[in-house]
């Protein structure tokens, strides 16, 4: 830095002995044009003296001109605290500088969208007190702010669909893309002496939806088989089962009926909630549906497991189950 400022005001100095060159070359051709008197005078060689006189004064510039000064390009300017500032290098540096901060994936355009597009889904679980068993497991799994457990103690089937409309009416709003997932029927069959009815405004409401908005993803969680309760309540579960699972079958692959009983053994529950080995297994199975809805998965390494964002590769890592 020290140099550039010594070659500059070595520049300037050479600079003003040129000036005081010009000057008295300048005296010396006023000295050769003619007075007024002599008029016959031709102007044509004093003009030709004056282009000779200046051909030689740029050509004394040239060669004053340093090769460093040639390179580092037009209006090199020293700045505050004695700094170079070469525009046109500045502007070459500060572009390069841009292109290194923009993130990959927008040099990446199908990976972009395809993260973009799973950044606009959500996934929620509504239901009772059974689902609300299934929450620690599900987040555990599922380590994702796009997934939401809101349950309720002895939840009934008409209740839970109230609140299931709100939820589509504000991801509609948001232009999100939903996965609703109801456990819920356990309350109704106990409650009632038939439990068709139940069944009937599932059908009523999952009906409508699946019509008037196809974009989003209907999960049915069937009902456990509530055996402490007596042979005539587990026949009443497996039978609202049974309807549950053909009214999804019926209204197309945008509603699926998710059970897990037949994997269950022994003395899966107390009384009519899940046992704390119980809500474990079923949260895991559903969390596989939940990630693989919102685009992440699993991968399984030695005791524990990572949960991997399929389109950000952002991983996560978690406890063994």
């Amino acid at each position: 830095m020290k140099e550039l400022v010594q070659e500059l005001s070595t520049e300037r100095t050479l600079r003003e002995e040129l000036s005081t060159k010009v000057a008295a070359l300048q005296a010396e051709v006023d000295k050769l044009r003619p007075s007024k008197g002599h008029l016959d005078t031709d102007d044509t060689d004093v003009h030709t003296e004056q282009q000779n006189t200046a051909k030689v004064l740029s050509n004394s510039m040239a060669k004053d001109e340093t090769e460093e000064d040639r390179e580092a390009g037009p209006w090199l300017k020293v700045g505050k605290n004695n700094r170079v500032e070469n525009p046109t290098k500045e502007k070459a540096t500060t572009q390069r500088s841009n292109e290194q901060s923009v993130p990959k994936k927008w040099n990446q355009p199908k990976q972009q969208l395809r993260y973009t597009q799973s950044q606009h889904r959500r996934s929620v679980v509504l239901g009772d007190s059974n689902a609300h068993r299934l929450k620690r497991q599900l987040h555990k799994d599922v380590s994702d702010w796009r997934l939401r457990v809101t349950t309720k103690p002895g939840a009934t089937m008409e209740e839970t669909l109230l609140r299931a409309e709100k939820e589509i009416e504000q991801a509609n709003s948001a232009e999100t893309k939903l996965q609703l997932i109801l456990h819920v029927g356990s309350t109704d069959i106990l409650n009632e002496k038939e439990p068709h009815r139940s069944i009937e405004q599932l059908k009523q409401k999952l009906t409508a939806w699946s019509q008037a908005d196809p974009q989003h993803h209907y999960i049915l969680c069937a009902t456990p088989e509530l055996t402490p309760r007596g042979p005539h309540v587990v026949t009443a579960c497996r039978e609202w089962n049974k309807q549950a699972n053909e009214l999804c079958t019926m209204l197309g692959p945008q509603v699926e009926f998710f059970s897990t009983t037949n994997q269950m053994d022994g003395d899966y529950l107390e009384d009519i909630h899940y046992t704390e080995a119980t809500g474990t297994h079923v949260g895991h199975l559903l969390a596989m549906k939940v990630a693989n809805f919102l685009g992440v998965y699993r991968e399984h390494h030695g005791s524990s497991h990572k949960l991997v964002d399929v389109y950000q590769n952002k991983t996560t890592q978690c406890e063994p189950s």
